[in-house]
């Protein structure tokens, strides 16, 4: 919980980042004790950081863990809300349960896209939003749903989908909506 609300408040760095700054970040990340066990946070501190795992992140953890970089890319393939290419400012997941479609979350996901103009799965141009789908948000109970950037947004119909398309395109901040 800690690591969504942080991700939900936290304004990404630009994308294109050296890799000196990169060095020093897991630096400061990992501390003077960095624990391999810890892997998976420092992989989602880094993500929320600079909207996907770059692969200087990846070489200067793998050294600071001592594991291989391969370890790494293991976990990073494993687990479908981590990326290797950078993401939208906005990273909506869109719920693909059985329940969702059921309540209609296939069309709302199509209008969601079309509205916003990105394809699923690619961050649109202007990096402003990426669309993925996910197994589940937890929220089947209130569905159709969405995770904003790790916030729930529930009981979605047509009229909600708009409504979050302007706020993405407005780029209005998550607290406000």
């Amino acid at each position: 919980l800690p690591i969504l609300l942080s991700y939900i408040k936290t304004k990404r760095e630009d994308v294109v980042v050296s890799k000196k700054r990169i060095s020093g970040f897991i630096n400061n990340l990992t501390g003077n004790e960095p624990d391999a066990n810890l892997l998976l946070q420092y992989l989602c501190t880094i993500q929320r950081q600079y909207s996907y795992i770059p692969d200087d992140a990846v070489q200067s953890l793998a050294t600071k863990l001592d594991i291989s970089s391969m370890q790494i890319k293991g976990v990073l393939d494993f687990y479908s809300f981590l990326h290797l290419i950078p993401q939208g400012e906005f990273e909506i997941l869109f719920s693909d349960s059985i329940t969702d479609h059921m309540l209609g979350s296939q069309e709302l996901l199509q209008q969601l896209c079309n509205q916003l103009n990105v394809e699923v799965a690619k961050p649109r141009e202007d990096r402003r939003v990426t669309v993925h789908t996910t197994s589940c948000t937890g929220m089947c109970d209130q569905g159709p749903a969405i995770l904003v950037n790790g916030m729930a947004v529930t009981n979605l119909d047509a009229e909600r989908i708009t409504k979050i398309a302007e706020l993405v395109e407005a780029n209005t901040p998550l607290e406000q909506w």
